[in-house]
This record gives C-alpha cells, structure tokens and sequence, in this order.
C-alpha cells in the first residue's frame, strides 16, 4: 500500500500525497524532500509542512503531513493542510480537496479555511449559488490578511451569479484592501467593461499592466510572473476591442456593423496601434514562455538522461540565460565547463554565464569562487562584480 493508512479522519483509506513534484524556480531541481526526525513533534511538522506549502516546496510539505496523519489521523490541522497540498500541487485533485474540507466543515462548520476550499471548488464548477454559501460564511469570519482573497473570489461568485452590482461593490472592497490584487482589478475590469464604461475600464487596465510590469521586474526570471503581465496585456487588449468597436455603426440588433461613423477614423486608427503594440509585446512574452516551457518539459529531463555530455548542459544553461535565470545559468555553464575543460569556447561561455550571474547575485561566495577558478583556468586575473 506504500504510503496508504487507515483513518478516522477522511472516512476510511487514506494515501500519503506524491513526492515527486516540480520544484519551484528558487528550489533547485535536485533538492530532495524534507523528511521527518525521529525528535520531530507534530506542531512543529505542522508548522514546517505550512512553511513549505507556501513555498510550493509540495514534497517536503506532503512528507510531514502524511508523518502526523500516520501518528493522528484525525488531526484537522493535517486534514487542511493535506487538503491545501492536493488542490495546489499539479495536478489537481479536487476531489480529494473536498474530502478533507467536508469532514472538517462536520466538526466546525465556520472553519475559514475549509469555507474557502469549499468556494473554490464550486466556482471552478460554476456552480454560484453554492459557491456564494460557502464564501460568505468565508468573509464572515476571515483573517485580516485572508479578507482581500475572500473578497474577490466573493465578486466573482456575485458576477457568475448575475448580481453586477454587489460583484462591483465587493471587488471594489477587495482593491481598497490591497491595490496589488491582480485578479480583482482584472474582475473590475470586466465589470465596467460589462457596464459600457470603458474609460475607467482602460484607465484600470493600464493600472494593472503597469503593476504587473513592476512584479516581472523584480524578478525577471519567474514564468508566473510573465503570465501575470501576459494576462494583463490580454485584459487591456479586450477593453480596447470593445472600446474601439464603439467608433462603428450600430445595426438595430444591438450588434455593431463594420461601417465607421463620420469623423472617428482618427480616434480609430489610435486605438489599433495600441492593439498593435499590445499584441507584439504579448508575443514576445509567448516566447518567454515557451522557453519556460521548453526547459520544463525537456531541458531538465535532457540533462538527467545525458548523463556527463556538455552540450546539453549548454542547451539548457542557454535557455535558462533567454528567461533571465542567471543563477541556474551560471551552474549548467561551469557543470559543462567542468566536463570539457579543454574547450576554450565553453570556458569563454561559462565566464560570461558566471559573470552575469555575479552582476545580479554580487554576494553570492559559490558564484564567485566559480569565477575565481575559471579565471584560473584561463590564466588571467579577472575583476569580479563588487560585493555591495
């Protein structure tokens, strides 16, 4: 049975979760997965599978769940947890999600966490009505840093549902409370647009680019945060099509034709070069993206099977320096390197793929004693990046 038990908690057997997961782009791919001491206490695994979940570090966090589910099947702090983990992890498993929210909801019908869940997985069904019952009992008793999720999830239920009106005064609460929340300002968004207010629509499209913009520069080499501002780039590009739409006569259907009225043409032809510029810069994020991809599905596996062959470390550290990943570029190089160091080419690429790493990472003492030995290896005396 591996890692199955039986259990009170979830209504009979239970099976420990999947350990071999993606790691996230900070976690390096061969990391391995947390495993519980003998002197571990289950708060503290709890705390520590919390911690790890959050950082989608998902087999070390399902390691130390299915440890205190072994010893405390009904634990409900465990059953969430456990919950949490199979609705994040790839790939989803709702079912299973549902399960522990159920049982805890039995025992403590107002339990946040598990309304949550609840809501969640009836707004993916699109089932509003019962999402809204499970979501309001959720904002009725969130956590402070909890509301702001609450809220949105709350407008869009209210959207789906048809009420326009309480789905725009929620999400209006949820970006009062945080301004940054990307989804609630895409569903406010959607809401004017729906509403035939596309000035404010635009204005908050461009709000929420310019937000998501910020976030890829803080870390250009995070794929989620290419899909955020691709995502946002969508949303501005869908108010200026309904927008730009307006510049054309109206056929008694309601439909517009495609016959422009007298003296638009100027205010239309702004408009598509807008749309211009938005779709070449989404398709320069769809390559980025596609490079994640790439290194994802192939790279990583490439390097595994070939085994001691240079050149697909050097694929993968070249895919890896086109997504902005210095760091992880820098070691494919110097692996490479190590491998064939009487390649004076490879030894000039893992100079520039270390050097580039030490410009963004100047602390870092592995970075720099990499640079040190392959300056050595060339027999020069190179200046490494300052250390602030």
């Amino acid at each position: 049975m591996g890692n199955c038990f039986r259990g009170l908690a979830l209504g009979g057997l239970i099976c420990g979760l999947a350990l071999a997961q993606e790691p996230p782009a900070s976690q390096p791919a061969s990391a391995p997965a947390s495993r519980p001491t003998a002197a571990l206490t289950i708060p503290a695994a709890l705390a520590q599978a919390d911690q790890f979940l959050r950082a989608k570090q998902y087999g070390s966090a399902a390691n130390l769940v299915n440890w205190v589910l072994e010893r405390d099947p009904d634990n409900i702090e465990a059953v969430l947890l456990r919950s949490e983990l199979v609705w994040n992890m790839p790939p989803r498993n709702a079912e299973a999600a549902r399960t522990g929210w159920e049982y805890v909801l039995k025992k403590l019908p107002n339990d946040f966490r598990s309304n949550l869940g609840m809501g969640r997985i009836f707004s993916d069904k699109r089932n509003w009505r019962q999402a809204l019952y499970y979501l309001e009992i959720a904002d009725s008793v969130a956590p402070a840093d909890r509301k702001t999720e609450v809220l949105w999830l709350l407008a869009k239920a209210y959207r789906g549902y048809g009420d326009r009106a309480k789905a725009r005064e929620t999400v209006q609460k949820s970006l009062a409370a945080d301004p940054a929340n990307a989804e609630a300002r895409a569903l406010y968004v959607n809401l004017l647009v729906e509403a035939e207010e596309y000035d404010p629509a635009l204005t908050e499209a461009q709000a929420l680019v310019r937000l998501m913009r910020e976030q890829l520069k803080a870390d250009r080499s995070s794929a989620e945060a290419v899909q955020r501002l691709y995502a946002a780039y969508d949303t501005q590009l869908a108010v200026l099509r309904a927008l730009h739409q307006t510049h054309y006569v109206r056929n008694p259907d309601g439909r517009y034709s495609d016959k422009l009225l007298p003296g638009a043409e100027l205010q239309a032809a702004a408009e598509l070069s807008q749309m211009l510029d938005i779709s070449v810069a989404m398709s320069e994020l769809l390559m980025l993206l596609t490079d994640h991809q790439t290194i994802a599905r192939f790279g990583e596996k490439m390097v595994e099977l070939g085994g001691g062959h240079p050149q697909y470390l050097i694929k993968l550290g070249q895919l890896q320096r086109r997504t902005y990943q210095f760091h992880k570029a820098a070691e494919s190089f110097y692996k490479a390197w190590e491998l064939d160091r009487g390649n004076p080419d490879l030894l000039r690429q893992a100079v520039e793929a270390v050097r580039e790493a030490l410009q963004n990472e100047p602390a870092d003492e592995g970075l720099r004693q990499k640079f040190e030995t392959l300056a050595a290896a060339a027999g020069q005396s190179w200046a490494a990046p300052a250390t602030p």
